[in-house]
């Protein structure tokens, strides 16, 4: 009788650790995704001020607040951009600075834009094999 008491005392302590320690790991886990999701929105938030302040950037209305959001935007993305990402943007800005002089190609820099979103897609896991074809534009909002 005392065996059979230890036995159900045990199954109950080891039934009761086994359920606190699966609600701890779920709730560990289930905070980790909560993180990782608002670290998601995060850069794409950041991203989506850098591509809007870049079509801002091209079009003829551009003004002296369109220069200071994409600087804040790319120093931002400075801090959470993937390598990949930073590599592309400061490709875009070199060549822009490089090319003033009347020698600027709409296709290089569409090639270039083009790099950067899937650099952006990529950092955020959203590449896929169909879309690394696909050829992405900017849209200048006085276009």
């Amino acid at each position: 009788m005392i065996v059979c008491m230890n036995t159900a005392l045990w199954v109950a302590v080891i039934g009761a650790l086994a359920t606190l320690i699966a609600a701890t790991i779920t709730h560990f886990l289930a905070r980790r995704r909560e993180y990782q999701l608002r670290e998601l929105q995060f850069k794409l938030d950041r991203y989506v001020d850098f591509l809007g302040g870049f079509a801002e950037f091209g079009s003829a209305t551009k003004s002296h607040e369109v220069h200071l959001r994409i600087a804040s935007a790319v120093n931002v993305m400075n801090l959470i951009a993937s390598r990949e990402v930073l590599e592309q943007v400061y490709r875009l800005f070199d060549y822009i600075r490089t090319h003033k002089d009347g020698s600027y190609s709409i296709v290089e820099q569409d090639e270039i834009i083009r790099q950067i979103i899937l650099a952006i897609r990529g950092d955020l896991g959203q590449t896929t094999a169909d879309i690394m074809k696909f050829q992405f534009r900017v849209i200048s909002p006085g276009v």
